[in-house]
């Protein structure tokens, strides 16, 4: 008996261990691989395709996409875990494996840490792939469709070819008459050159519809020959058609999170009151690109392009993939809760802190030391009185209404009450966990604050 109990002891601290190894991430240079020279390579392979028509007018835009990628590098846009980079990496060895036509030495993915369920191409060997779509999907097969998706962008040149319609739109003799006769006009200048970019967006909007469906084709024949199951691409198309309705709807429980046995959880602290500082714009801070997400056609209509295809079944392995993608989501829930704290995106942070809290009740103790953790840096920013600086204003505009309840209870809480939360939140846990130094550190910060 005694020997069970020290198995299961030594199973239990060994998962422990290895979990905790899968949450080291970076926001940096990885081991020897120099990120900005790989940055440098992939933008003049680009730079080299380019053909002679408005050559200088396409170098400014691969020139201004390398100084965004590496501003985006500085401002520790992306996030490098060894664990999510393994597990990724695996969906594109069996891709390529089972397309080897796409293999390519100059291929990399990256993480964002945006938590929005999103992917993306860059044209130039480059894949983004978002913390957020490793927490919205639901198995490996689906985002393998993704990834199968993104390749087609990139083997069938859309990213090129969109900035070589753009340029040339823009160099047309049609527009550069529009453009002398706004010039010479003395009234509605303004809004006359609006309606002149809207029309050369509408034209590069029909052909960003186009492409999707195309990318939808093509990416699903790359998919249709590997191990994982077909279903997914559609199950994948139809949950990403239904992101607005998915991304930041779970609403809190506030009283299974703060209600202990010395305090109760003050219910005043959600109330809307109607204030000058509710905004009426929506935050950059917390939307994603919703004009991308718009430039797609109808998911109805790309779910009925996928089920028109026919394909040889021979050349269709049916096997369904029996990947376990639960681990994927937890890692990725923990580092987007750890990036936005570092980031200093506290509202972001205590959404996924309080739903995963009310998700896995108890027997999570990484949340419930996050959640002191976001409570101790909030007493700070109200005592210094610079919670502004962090945490917008709810929207009232926005549809991302759980979101809008957290930022409300942060402008909300005095520092009195959240003293007195933060004390007895952190002292409860840490007694019944007395090994987490997030709580234990907490709780000993505000005994003495």
């Amino acid at each position: 008996m005694r020997a069970i109990i020290y198995y299961i002891l030594f199973n239990i601290l060994a998962f422990q261990n290895v979990f905790s190894q899968d949450l080291k991430y970076s926001y940096g240079n990885i081991s020897s691989f120099d990120i900005e020279k790989y940055f440098e390579k992939i933008t003049d392979k680009q730079l080299n395709q380019i053909n002679d028509d408005y050559k200088k007018q396409k170098k400014e835009f691969y020139h201004q996409q390398l100084k965004n990628l590496k501003k985006q590098l500085k401002d520790s846009t992306y996030i490098f875990n060894d664990f999510l980079s393994s597990r990724i990496q695996t969906v594109f060895d069996e891709i390529y494996k089972s397309n080897p036509e796409l293999k390519d030495g100059d291929f990399k993915f990256f993480i964002d840490k945006s938590l929005y369920p999103n992917a993306a191409a860059y044209g130039n060997g480059l894949f983004t792939i978002n913390l957020g779509l490793l927490t919205f999907f639901d198995s490996e097969d689906e985002l393998a469709y993704v990834i199968c998706h993104e390749l087609a962008h990139h083997f069938l040149f859309h990213i090129k070819k969109n900035i070589d319609n753009y340029v040339s739109k823009a160099n047309s003799k049609e527009f550069k008459t529009k453009v002398d006769e706004i010039n010479g006009m003395n009234y509605r200048k303004k809004s006359a050159g609006v309606e002149l970019l809207r029309d050369i967006n509408f034209e590069l909007y029909k052909f960003s519809r186009a492409s999707e469906l195309e990318a939808d084709s093509k990416g699903f024949y790359y998919f249709s020959k590997t191990k994982y199951n077909k279903e997914a691409a559609i199950t994948a198309l139809k949950k990403l058609g239904n992101i607005e309705n998915r991304v930041f709807e779970q609403k809190v429980n506030w009283a299974l999170i703060f209600n202990l046995d010395d305090y109760r959880f003050n219910e005043i602290l959600l109330e809307k009151e109607e204030s000058l500082f509710n905004s009426n714009t929506i935050i950059d801070d917390t939307k994603w690109d919703k004009d991308s997400i718009k430039s797609h056609p109808d998911i109805k209509i790309r779910i009925d392009n996928l089920n028109t295809i026919k394909l040889d079944s021979s050349s269709i392995i049916k096997n369904i993939a029996n990947q376990d993608f639960n681990q994927i989501k937890e890692v990725s829930e923990k580092l987007s809760v750890l990036s936005a704290l570092d980031s200093g995106k506290l509202d972001l942070a205590l959404y996924v802190i309080a739903t995963n809290i009310n998700k896995y009740g108890n027997e999570e103790y990484f949340y419930k030391g996050k959640m002191a953790k976001v409570l101790k840096k909030l007493f700070e920013l109200k005592k210094n009185h610079s919670i502004g600086d962090f945490v917008p204003h709810e929207n009232n505009i926005s549809n991302e209404i759980y979101l809008n309840d957290i930022r409300r209870f942060i402008h909300n809480i005095d520092l009195y009450e959240l003293k007195k939360m933060g004390i007895n939140y952190s002292e409860y846990y840490s007694q019944k966990n007395t090994k987490n130094t997030d709580l234990n550190s907490v709780y000993l910060f505000f005994k003495n604050n």
